[in-house]
């Protein structure tokens, strides 16, 4: 261990005086299924819709153009929240790619989520409430608790883009097998990947 930092390190006393921000960790999941909760009614959600195009009209609102089946239907929304994924589709209509193109930042992320029932003793970093990482200054993996009985694993490496697109094709087993291969690492990294 080089280093380790983070509140259970920290002596209480510390933590309660600093106002250093601190960042939230939640499940995808789990934050989609609070703002479902709170949209009021289940008539707010739309299945099925894909979204096609998007502009601001005269009264300040946002025209919204879905796909649905085979006819299109337009929507007016005072706000647009894009949480589609690195090649949003509400990114690509309301910046121009001109203006802020995609970059591949040269890495690959592969992720993956482990039930924590899988093992017969968990000990101390699959609690279902620490984060750690670890590094070796080439390959970084990054665990946090999805929920109170999974933990979330998400693995990243120097890859060329072309490499990467290569890789991604094909598809979850060899992407698995690739992080495998990279991670034989202090328990539980390799028994959390199997």
């Amino acid at each position: 261990i080089i280093g380790e930092w983070g509140l259970r390190r920290w002596k209480r006393e510390f933590v309660e005086q600093t106002s250093r921000r601190r960042n939230i960790h939640i499940a995808r999941q789990t934050l989609r299924q609070l703002l479902l909760q709170n949209l009021g009614n289940s008539q707010s959600l739309k299945w099925g819709h894909t979204l096609v195009d998007l502009s601001n009209n005269k009264n300040g609102s946002v025209d919204l153009t879905f796909q649905v089946g085979d006819k299109k239907e337009n929507i007016q929304a005072d706000l647009v929240v894009g949480a589609d994924g690195i090649r949003s589709k509400v990114r690509e209509l309301a910046i121009e790619e001109e203006v802020a193109p995609l970059k591949y930042l040269g890495c690959i992320v592969i992720l993956g989520i482990c039930p924590l029932k899988s093992f017969e003793s968990t000990g101390p970093l699959l609690d279902s409430a620490t984060v750690f990482q670890t590094v070796n200054g080439h390959e970084r993996i990054y665990m946090m608790p999805y929920d109170a009985e999974t933990i979330m694993w998400q693995f990243s490496f120097p890859l060329e883009e072309q490499e990467a697109k290569e890789l991604s094709a094909k598809g979850q087993k060899t992407m698995k097998a690739e992080a495998l291969k990279r991670l034989q690492w202090h328990a539980p990294i390799p028994q959390i990947l199997e």
